[in-house]
């Protein structure tokens, strides 16, 4: 997992389960890993997170893949919000 997004707000409204349920464990990066840190200074439940044994943290083994997921992110989210501003 990439993205905090998901594991905070799964954890807020109490589902975090539903992610041991589907994939049994989940791998997150580092940078996630400081994130949900962070996040949990203003939800305690986000922190809940870190204590989990079936989240494990792992750092990405193709640097080359994170490089081009980080460039095209930007421009992904972009086109998320016109798309949500077009049918508004």
């Amino acid at each position: 997992m990439s993205d905090t997004s998901p594991l905070s707000g799964l954890a807020i409204v109490g589902y975090l389960g539903l992610l041991e349920q589907l994939y049994g464990q989940v791998l997150i990066p580092s940078g996630v890993w400081h994130e949900l840190q962070r996040g949990g200074e203003d939800d305690p439940r986000i922190t809940d997170v870190l204590g989990l044994d079936w989240i494990e943290v792992r750092q990405p083994t193709n640097q080359q893949l994170v490089n081009v997921l980080q460039t095209e992110r930007p421009l992904v989210e972009e086109n998320q919000r016109r798309s949500r501003w077009h049918w508004k």
